[in-house]
């Protein structure tokens, strides 16, 4: 229902008023201040600033409003009995444009930006600098958390700056403020408007999105680093663990609730040819003649945290070594059950005891990738003179072959979905169903990555799915998949990621980098999830 009865036009803000529940407005470059009554559009204006600049926002702290104008001049009001302004003092800080304001829960503080990115905390009363700092960019919003511990800060460029508002106890007046934090979207419209809910999740619009962002520390320092050099392969991320194997052949598990990597247990790795089952117990590793099943504890017992266990070798299965095999595919079936396993001349399926369920002769030349496409269909892309892609068929204990067909290098399986890594770095998602579909179009094709992809993971959430990519350029990117568009961007990591998943509610995302570094990304604040996990134990 409108409030009211014609159009008023375009509002810069309004802040409530306390004492007959309408509020206060203003219009853009206007000097004016209006009260909203409900019923009609106000003839004339309930307060000016008289010489100032144009207004540029206002901030009602009980019953005193200030508001501050392009000039930088902010202006004090208090409201009277009956809602309306008397204005109480004008002060000028030192000189800097900047239309940012917010004061301080209990009215002692009134923080501004300014233009050329400053970020200041003056006496309410005074104007009496008390504390100040600068970001990069136009400041182009300011807000004090409702405890006033926290100041939230929005820049041009869609990013969200947290600082900690450090205090004298014996006078209570602000000293520093302290960087605790900063998060952005890719989005690089300006933030135009912050809700801080406590000192740790703030709502944010940032140009025409609506983001909650949150703030909490989760580690007293960023999730540790894998501890071999380079990581080989990764489990699936269950939403608190996840395990690895690197150079040493030890395999590690990260808890997130400790940040750190505990040893599980040694397999023999003699090449980078080695992977995970979905659920991390079974590894299987391939050395040139060899390949190895592992069976592994399923997680860490107490005593493995300063000694490993023993993985168990469950069944080798010999290669004939009929030529150097440098190259090796690996496929899981999305349950977890069955690998499949792609070599120059040779497909075949294991199970997880290391039992060969199907084996056949197929001349692939250099295999690239192996994807399962259906529960008894796979598909293998391999270089022979030319880029091809060879159809696989299991039928009682055999895998035929069809003709091989022009293809490409790099495919995946997520979340039922065949995902083809253009050169380029495009992405093209596939819709759901077997091998057929990619002789049609693609879903969508995501394109923001400035080198090839090397890993993807799919979710479900809020009636569509997400794609979470990461690749050669080191970044992690968010994107929506009806629509193409990217949500989030990391700052580059400082080698190719080598693996980023979703968690099983997708509400949380983990990426590990080719050299072991972690990031944890998650929509709750650390202690409501890590109380999830342990209900969850129970």
């Amino acid at each position: 229902m409108p409030i009211f009865e014609q159009s008023i036009g375009q509002v810069r803000a309004i802040s409530p008023n306390p004492v007959d529940a309408q509020g206060f407005y203003f219009f853009p470059g206007s000097q004016a201040i209006y009260r909203f009554p409900f019923a009609s559009t106000p003839a004339k204006p309930d307060a000016t600033l008289g010489a100032g600049g144009g207004l540029g926002t206002l901030s009602l702290v009980g019953r005193r409003l200030y508001a501050a104008a392009a000039d930088a001049s902010i202006y004090a009001f208090d409201v009277r009995d009956d809602g309306s302004l008397e204005r109480d003092t004008a002060f000028q800080p030192p000189v800097g444009r900047g239309i940012a304001l917010s004061c301080s829960p209990d009215g002692e503080h009134v923080a501004r930006g300014l233009y050329q990115g400053a970020v200041e905390v003056l006496d309410a009363k005074t104007g009496e600098r008390f504390a100040r700092t600068f970001i990069r960019h136009e400041v182009k919003v300011v807000a004090f958390s409702p405890s006033g511990a926290f100041l939230f800060v929005g820049d041009r460029g869609g990013r969200i700056h947290r600082y900690r508002v450090d205090r004298d106890e014996s006078t209570g007046s602000v000293r520093e403020l302290i960087p605790a934090g900063m998060q952005r979207l890719l989005n690089p419209d300006p933030v135009w408007a912050l809700g801080p809910l406590d000192d740790e999740i703030v709502v944010a619009n940032i140009g025409q999105t609506i983001v909650r962002l949150d703030f909490t520390p989760r580690w007293s320092s960023a999730p540790k680093p894998f501890p071999d050099a380079i990581v080989h392969s990764v489990s699936r991320f269950d939403g608190r663990r996840i395990r690895a194997v690197g150079d040493s052949g030890m395999v590690r598990e990260l808890d997130l609730a400790t940040g750190a990597w505990t040893d599980v247990a040694k397999v023999i790795v003699t090449s980078r040819n080695v992977t995970f089952s979905p659920d991390g117990e079974t590894t299987v590793t391939w050395d040139g003649n060899t390949i190895r099943v592992w069976s592994l504890p399923a997680m860490p017992t107490p005593a493995s945290a300063s000694s490993a266990s023993a993985a168990t070798e469950l069944k080798p299965v010999e290669i004939p070594a009929t030529g150097s095999f440098d190259r090796v595919a690996f496929a899981w079936k999305s349950d977890g059950t069955q690998l499949a396993i792609a070599l120059e001349q040779r497909v075949f399926v294991v199970d997880r005891a290391g039992l060969v369920l199907a084996d056949s002769q197929v001349p692939l030349g250099i295999v690239h990738t192996l994807v399962w496409s259906a529960p008894d269909q796979l598909f293998a892309t391999s270089s022979n003179g030319q880029h091809i892609r060879t159809n696989l068929t299991i039928q009682n204990g055999e895998i035929i072959a069809s003709k091989p067909e022009s293809g490409s290098f790099y495919f995946t399986n997520a979340n039922g979905r065949v995902v083809h890594f253009g050169l380029g770095g495009e992405i093209f998602v596939y819709p759901r169903g077997g091998t057929e579909v990619l002789r049609g179009v693609p879903a969508q094709m995501l394109k923001g990555h400035t080198d090839v992809v090397t890993a993807v993971s799919i979710t479900e959430a809020a009636d569509d799915e997400w794609v979470a990519t990461g690749g050669e350029d080191g970044t992690v990117r968010v994107w929506r998949l009806s629509s193409g568009d990217c949500y989030l961007t990391t700052p580059p990591a400082e080698a190719r990621i080598r693996s980023v998943q979703w968690a099983p509610d997708g509400r949380s995302l983990l990426s590990i980098d080719h050299i072991g570094n972690v990031r944890f990304l998650d929509s709750l604040p650390r202690r409501e999830r890590l109380l999830q996990a342990a209900n969850a134990e129970q």
